[in-house]
C-alpha cells in the first residue's frame, strides 16, 4: 500500500503530533504481534504436520544465458562445444573456437583474425580461457574429448581438401593426449575410407577401460561400400571393425556400454543385411567391444516407408534402455517429433513408448537424461532462429515454455552432477577493419533437473538452542 504526504495545519500543537506518532507506533507494534502469532500458528501446524509443502531449496528455470568470455571481458565462440573434465579442470572442446581481439571487436587492423584454439578451459560457470590449437596443418573437424587414464584423449578428423568440401570429404582420423594443457604428438588411427566424423553423427564412450567409438563410413574397396566404423583402443593400441550396411547405410550413430565388453549402437539410416532390408529404418546393433571377430547382432526398432529419423541417443533406466530419435514431418507443412522407443532385453527387442509433437521444424535435437524419469532436451527452430527445450518427465517427453531467442547455432547440453547446461550462439555487434559486422558469441545457460524439499526437522532444529557446552556448527 502506498501512503500520500499531507500538510499539517500550521494550528496543530506538537503534543498533538507526538500523540499521533505515538499511535501509528503502537499499531505497527500490534501489527508485527500479530504477524508473530500468525507464524508461531504456522509453525504448530508444520509440528502437527511433518508432510506440510515446504518451498524447495532449488530453482529448476533455466538461468539468465551469460556469454562465455575471459577474463579479460573478451568474448569466446567454441563451435559445437562438447564438455569434458580431468583432475586438472572443466573444458570445452570445438573447432573453430575464436576468443576476441578486444572485448568489443573480433578483428581489428593489427590483428585481422582472432586467437584460433582447440576449445577452452573453464574458469567458473561463465569465463574462460584458450588451449592451443591442434598439432597439425590439415583442416581439423569436431575435436571430441573423453577421459583416458590421468588426461583427456581427443580424437578430430583431417580432410586434405583444403576448400569448404573438406567437411563432407574427410580422410583420415587422428588422436592427442591433453598434458598440462599441451597436446602430444599426434598420431593417425584410421585412414582406410571415408569417415563421417561431424557433429551429431559419431559417438564416443567407454566400454570399461576401453576407449570406444562408432562413425558412419564410406568405403569403396569393399562389396558393401557403406557401413560403420567400430573401433576400441586398449594398451596395445586401436582395433578396427568394419560392419557392412548396403549401399546407403548410416546416416549417424549413438553409444552405450551394455556390460563391461559389451556395446549398443543405435543407428539412423539404411540396413541391408539380408534378410533385413530397409532403406530407412531406426536399428540396434550388438558387439563386444573386445572380440575381433564381426559379429554383430542387428535388430529394427522402428521401419519407415516414407518418413526417417536422424540423431539418435541412447540411454539406461533401471532394467530398461531406452533409444530417442527426432522423426522430421513427411511434408513440408509437417512438424518434427521426438520418439523414444524402449527395450527390456538387452536391445534385443524394442517397443514404442513415447512421441511428442516438437511443434515445428528443428535441428539437431540434443537429449541428455539423469535417471529414469528425468530428462532434457533442446534443439535450434530453424523457423523462429531460437532454441526450444523439451522435458522428460513420467517417462514422456513434453515441450517447455522455455525459449532462447535469436539462436544462430545448434544447441549442446552436458551434465554434472544434478545441473544441465545448455549452450548456443549468438551474434553480437563487433568493430572491424572495414566497419562494423555481427561475429559470433557461445552463451551458457544451465538449470537443476529436480527439486528436494528439506527434511521435515531440519529447520526447527536449527532453531533449537543446544544443550549447554555443546556447538551450534554442522
Amino acid at each position: 500500500m502506498l501512503f500520500g504526504s499531507h500538510r499539517l495545519p500550521r494550528r496543530a500543537c506538537h503534543g498533538g503530533a507526538r500523540a499521533a506518532l505515538a499511535r501509528v507506533i503502537g499499531v505497527m507494534i500490534l501489527a508485527r504481534a500479530h504477524d508473530l502469532g500468525a507464524q508461531g500458528v504456522a509453525s504448530n501446524a508444520d509440528s502437527a504436520d511433518p508432510g506440510t509443502a515446504r518451498p524447495p531449496v532449488c530453482d529448476t528455470a533455466w538461468t539468465t544465458p551469460r556469454e562465455l568470455r575471459t577474463p579479460l571481458g573478451h568474448r569466446v565462440y567454441v563451435e559445437a562445444p562438447v564438455a569434458a573434465s580431468d583432475a586438472r579442470g572443466r573444458y570445452l572442446f570445438g573447432t573453430p573456437t575464436f576468443v576476441w581481439a578486444a572485448p568489443d571487436s573480433f578483428a581489428t587492423l593489427e590483428r585481422p583474425l582472432p586467437t584460433r584454439a582447440a576449445g577452452v578451459k573453464l574458469v567458473g560457470d561463465w569465463s574462460a580461457v584458450p588451449l592451443p590449437a591442434l598439432p597439425g596443418s590439415f583442416p581439423q573437424y569436431t575435436p571430441l574429448p573423453i577421459t583416458h587414464g590421468a588426461d583427456l584423449l581427443v580424437l578430430w578428423a583431417t580432410s586434405r581438401d583444403t576448400t569448404s568440401s573438406g567437411f563432407s570429404n574427410q580422410d583420415t582420423l587422428w588422436e592427442s593426449r591433453l598434458i598440462a594443457d599441451r597436446w602430444s604428438t599426434p598420431r593417425a588411427i584410421y585412414s582406410a575410407g571415408e569417415p563421417s566424423w561431424h557433429p551429431g553423427t559419431v559417438a564416443l564412450t567407454t566400454v570399461g577401460s576401453t576407449v570406444v567409438t562408432a562413425f558412419p563410413a564410406r568405403d569403396t574397396t569393399r562389396s558393401e561400400r557403406s557401413g560403420l566404423v567400430l573401433m576400441s583402443r586398449t594398451s596395445d593400441g586401436w582395433r578396427t571393425r568394419w560392419i557392412g550396411l548396403g549401399n546407403f547405410g548410416a546416416t549417424a550413430v549413438a553409444l552405450l556400454p551394455l556390460t563391461s565388453t559389451d556395446v549398443l549402437i543405435v543407428a539412423t539410416g539404411g540396413l541391408h543385411r539380408p534378410p533385413m532390408d530397409a532403406p530407412q529404418a531406426v536399428y540396434a546393433i550388438r558387439m563386444s567391444a573386445t572380440d575381433t571377430a564381426d559379429r554383430p547382432r542387428i535388430s529394427i526398432i522402428r521401419e519407415f516407408d516414407h518418413a526417417f529419423g536422424v540423431e539418435p541417443s541412447v540411454f539406461r533406466s533401471g532394467r530398461s534402455i531406452h533409444a530417442v530419435w527426432r522423426q522430421p514431418g513427411i511434408e513440408i507443412a509437417d512438424h518434427d517429433s521426438i520418439v523414444e522407443a524402449t527395450s527390456a532385453d538387452m536391445g534385443a527387442t524394442w517397443t514404442a513408448t513415447s512421441a511428442a509433437s516438437l511443434e515445428t521444424n528443428v535441428l539437431h535435437l540434443s537429449a541428455l537424461t539423469a535417471n529414469q524419469n528425468e530428462g532434457v532436451g533442446a534443439a535450434l527452430d530453424i523457423q523462429r532462429g531460437m532454441i526450444i527445450t523439451l522435458r522428460r518427465s513420467s517417462r514422456r517427453w513434453l515441450m517447455t515454455r522455455t525459449e532462447f531467442p535469436e539462436a544462430r547455432t545448434m544447441p549442446k547440453l552436458s551434465q554434472s552432477r544434478n545441473r544441465m547446461t545448455l549452450m548456443f550462439a549468438r551474434t553480437a555487434r563487433s568493430r572491424g577493419p572495414e566497419g562494423s559486422y555481427d561475429a559470433p558469441v557461445l552463451l551458457v545457460t544451465s538449470r537443476a533437473l529436480r527439486c528436494e524439499s528439506p527434511p521435515a526437522n531440519r529447520s526447527r532444529n536449527r532453531l533449537r538452542a543446544p544443550p549447554r557446552g555443546e556447538s551450534t556448527l554442522e
